[in-house]
């Protein structure tokens, strides 16, 4: 985290006589852009544990506090609707009645409180700033293209490539043995991508590394479990075990183009030519979109 931007409870709340900007933000889009730069000095309330957004998840909690951080705000406060569901009446009057800001900025999809009251009861309240959404950008859009692979439209509207941190893990070393060394990833469950091969980015520690990444599980050795592996294109990556704890446990992979699906080969030598042309694609697209 940036160290000017705090990321607060509700439980001590202050005053604030800066803008407020209010919403869940699964994935900064286009239009959360236009909310997240209508003003220059302003707070943002999120929301923490919100069951109702599961199906579309797109980033965990962590990240999506990142992502909102990238923005800048002054601080940026955090309601956890899993230990207190308010109604929205209650909502207002137990917090954005104490936080007291100039404004509050919304999108007119905004719908807020265990009853779902529109964001027009807001106005009998605050001053209300609304940026109208287009009905064909929402994290529930971006979601499904992602599910279905396709992360070129995806990250068309957003406001960065999709990305997934996680975790470096040991991994079978069969990627050694085929002449192409893996950086294996812990899975977890709010990985929304299809199997199958991408065009990739990885950041280790402050480095970025040009890839392509494999998620599955393996026709060709048939796993039963899904691997995440990363291979770096034309840089040798030195062991895991030589990068510090903190590095290891925070490897970032960006997603630009899907591949190819999962697909089982009769031999291993079939699945190594297979992985040399998505090389070769992923070399070539980064030569056109540098």
């Amino acid at each position: 985290m940036a160290t000017k931007i705090k990321v607060l409870n509700l439980q001590n709340l202050k005053k604030s006589n800066l803008p407020l900007v209010v919403g869940y933000f699964g994935c900064i889009h286009v239009m959360h852009g236009q909310l997240l730069s209508k003003h220059h000095n302003y707070n943002v309330l999120t929301f923490k544990d919100f069951a109702n957004k599961s199906p579309s998840q797109i980033y965990s909690y962590k990240n999506r506090l990142n992502n909102l951080v990238k923005f800048k705000p002054e601080n940026i406060f955090i309601y956890d609707i899993a230990k207190s569901n308010m109604t929205a009446q209650q909502f207002i009057e137990k917090i954005l009645l104490k936080i007291k800001p100039s404004s509050i900025v919304v999108g007119t999809d905004f719908k807020f409180g265990s009853d779902h009251k529109s964001w027009t009861l807001l106005k009998q309240y605050f001053d209300v700033e609304t940026i109208n959404y287009n009905p064909k950008v929402s994290t529930t859009i971006i979601s499904k293209l992602l599910r279905d692979a396709n992360i070129e439209r995806a990250n068309d509207l957003t406001y960065f490539p999709y990305y997934y941190t996680s975790k470096w893990v040991g991994g079978r070393h069969q990627g050694k043995v085929l002449g192409a060394r893996t950086i294996n990833l812990e899975i977890s469950d709010n990985f929304i991508l299809p199997e199958g091969s991408y065009i990739s980015r990885i950041t280790i520690g402050n480095k970025k590394y040009k890839a392509i990444t494999f998620y599955g599980k393996s026709k060709t050795y048939k796993l039963s479990t899904p691997t995440l592996e990363t291979h770096v294109i034309g840089k040798t990556i030195f062991p895991r075990s030589l990068y510090p704890s903190a590095i290891r446990n925070n490897i970032k992979v960006e997603f630009f183009k899907f591949l190819r699906s999962n697909t089982k080969y009769a031999k291993p030598e079939a699945l190594f030519e297979a992985i040399k042309k998505d090389l070769n694609k992923a070399k070539d697209y980064f030569e056109h979109n540098k």
